[in-house]
């Protein structure tokens, strides 16, 4: 870092920053609740992500990790406000913007074009949105690959690939044999981890095995709290369908990665850009279970949980800024070009 003559102040200022789009991303969620749901559904759902410990723990980092997942949850806001209240052009457009925008901050965020047909569907069995409600969802796609095109064309030149998987594949490792079912329960294993409580490179500093059984029952209990609101409330069906797309959008992209990769992919942060639907699926579905009155324990209860996490967890990953300006980093005699760093 000293020998690229940067200063500690620039790496606080990004970890700033991502704290900005992190909030952000909570909000949000919390405004995708309130298309369909209670308050007390959006109080959890917010709870449920901005005190998730490793959320926390990448907000607070110098990454763009969370940048790209607060644009994703734009984008999922927005295609919720279209399913609820109506395909219009100006929802469409902006659909669109936040997915091209956030296609360049990470990839992953380009999967919410998946929605577009799940919305199609919706408005055309609603019969409110025929056509122009359609021509506004096409318009939406378009807008999103076109702010998307420069990068996928610069990617195409320097990799050959559009997306780039290439390059991640020639650091990562390309596997060339099934993965054996053992295999698939580390790479799950590593996921659900990550998703939860990981603060490291990756795989080495966990919490005690308690604290991952408590999160599985917190996903059982709010999956099938979701699946009887799903069938006592015909109004939430679309909307919690939505969120469970948007859910296996993001876990089928996974899915792809691993299978071709030598390595493990990138822990539970993988799954951020879905952490809204997440987010609002288990808040659905626990509203159930706890009842309105009994939210606000459970929000703080869950505020502690992530309390604890940062000095028993965080601040022990952390350190200071003679760390920073201690480290020695050759400076380059070449020009840098990334083709030739991810080749």
């Amino acid at each position: 870092v000293a020998g690229l003559g940067a200063s500690p102040t620039m790496y606080y200022a990004g970890r700033l920053v991502s704290l900005v789009f992190g909030l952000a991303t909570a909000a949000l969620t919390c405004a995708i609740a309130l298309e369909f749901a209670p308050p007390a559904v959006a109080l959890l759902a917010a709870a449920l992500v901005a005190f998730n410990p490793q959320f926390l723990y990448i907000s607070t980092s110098f990454s763009n990790d969370i940048a790209g997942v607060a644009f994703a949850t734009l984008g999922l806001w927005l295609g919720m406000r279209m399913l609820q209240r109506g395909v219009t052009l100006r929802r469409g457009l902006l659909f669109g913007v936040a997915v091209g925008v956030g296609t360049l901050f990470k990839l992953s965020a380009f999967g919410l074009l998946v929605l577009l047909p799940f919305i199609a569907a919706h408005a055309i069995r609603s019969r409110e949105a025929w056509p122009r409600g359609i021509g506004a969802l096409a318009l939406a796609g378009l807008v999103g690959i076109l702010l998307a095109a420069p990068w996928f064309l610069y990617n195409l030149r320097a990799y050959g690939d559009p997306f780039a998987t290439g390059a991640l594949f020639a650091y990562m490792g390309v596997r060339h044999t099934p993965r054996a079912l053992q295999e698939w329960g580390e790479a799950a294993s590593f996921l659900w981890k990550g998703y939860w409580l990981d603060f490291s490179v990756g795989g080495l500093v966990y919490a005690p095995p308690l604290a991952y059984w408590a999160a599985a029952v917190l996903v059982v209990g709010g999956g099938l709290g979701a699946v009887w609101q799903a069938w006592r409330k015909p109004g939430w069906r679309w909307p919690l369908a939505l969120l469970a797309l948007w859910i296996a959008v993001i876990l089928g992209g996974w899915v792809s990665l691993t299978a071709r990769s030598a390595g493990l992919m990138g822990g539970g942060r993988l799954l951020f850009p879905a952490v809204a639907a997440i987010a609002g699926l288990l808040a659905a579905g626990w509203t159930v279970i706890v009842r309105p009155r009994g939210v606000a324990v459970v929000v703080a209860g869950l505020g502690v949980l992530a309390a604890v996490a940062v000095p028993l967890y965080i601040w022990p990953q952390t350190f200071d800024d003679t760390t920073l300006a201690n480290v020695k980093v050759a400076v380059p005699s070449e020009p840098f070009r990334l083709e030739d760093q991810a080749a």
